[in-house]
C-alpha cells in the first residue's frame, strides 16, 4: 500500500509541475482520488519481538551467520534503523566515549546516540580494518536485511498463521525497541532523540501508559 501511495503521489507531482508550466491543460486529480493517501495507521506493523523469540533468533544466527548475528544484536539494542546500522562507519564510532554517530538518516539529519556496555563489547569484537562496521559474509556492505535472518525466522516458524502486518521482519527489532522505550516511561524528548524521530507523533505511537501509568496519574490527582 505504501509503495502504491508513493508511485501515485510522485505521478501527481509530475503532473502538477507540468500544469504549472502549461505543458498539460488540466490540473491533476486530488490525491485522494488516485490513491495517494493512506488511512491513519493502515500500513503500520504491529508485531514486536519477545525476549524468547529474540534469543532463539540470536542463538541460530550465532551458529549460522556471525555477521548477521552482530548486526541483529546492534539493531535490537540500539533501536536504530537497518539502514543506519548498515551505513555506520568506524570513523563515526567512539568506543572510548561509548557513542556512535548516524549520518544522513532517513529524516535527513544526523544523530548521535550513547552505547550500552553490551554494544561497546560487541563492537570491540569486530575487525575495524574496513570502513563499514557491519559487513556481509563476502565482506561487502549490506544493501538489505540479512537473508539468514529471514531464513531463521521461517525455520523457527515465528510467522506461521500471522497476517501480513503481524509478521516478524527485521524492522520488528526497531519496532520492539521503540515499544519498550515507550513502556519504560522515558521522556518523549529522549525517545525522539534516541530513535531519530522529528515529530512527537511517531514517538507517541509507542507511549502507552498502561494500567500502572494510569494509576500513578490518578494518585497524582488524589494528592490535590
Amino acid at each position: 500500500a505504501r509503495t502504491r501511495q508513493y508511485a501515485c503521489l510522485t505521478l501527481r507531482l509530475v503532473l502538477e509541475h507540468a500544469f504549472a508550466r502549461r505543458k498539460v491543460s488540466e490540473m491533476p486529480p486530488r490525491a485522494k482520488l488516485i490513491g495517494a493517501t493512506l488511512k491513519p495507521d493502515s500500513n503500520r506493523r504491529t508485531r514486536t519481538v519477545t525476549p524468547s523469540e529474540l534469543q532463539a533468533i540470536l542463538d541460530a544466527l550465532a551458529k549460522r551467520d556471525p555477521n548477521a548475528y552482530q548486526l541483529t544484536v546492534f539493531c535490537a539494542l540500539s533501536c536504530c534503523r537497518f539502514s543506519e546500522a548498515a551505513n555506520l562507519e568506524w570513523r563515526d564510532v567512539d568506543l572510548g566515549a561509548g557513542r556512535v554517530l548516524f549520518r544522513n538518516t532517513k529524516n535527513g539529519t544526523s544523530r548521535e546516540i550513547p552505547l550500552s556496555e553490551t554494544l561497546v563489547a560487541l563492537l570491540k569484537g569486530i575487525d575495524p580494518s574496513q570502513s563499514r562496521v557491519f559487513l556481509g559474509n563476502q565482506g561487502k556492505p549490506y544493501t538489505q536485511s540479512p537473508k539468514s535472518f529471514r531464513d531463521v525466522v521461517e525455520e523457527l516458524k515465528l510467522n506461521d498463521g500471522r497476517s501480513k502486518l503481524d509478521r516478524l521482519v527485521f524492522h520488528s527489532l526497531r519496532h520492539s525497541g521503540a515499544t519498550r522505550l515507550g513502556q519504560s516511561g522515558i521522556p518523549l524528548r529522549d525517545m525522539m532523540d534516541l530513535a531519530g524521530w522529528k515529530t512527537p507523533s511517531m514517538a507517541l505511537r509507542y507511549q502507552h501508559s498502561g494500567d500502572a501509568g494510569r494509576r500513578r496519574a490518578m494518585s497524582a490527582l488524589e494528592t490535590m
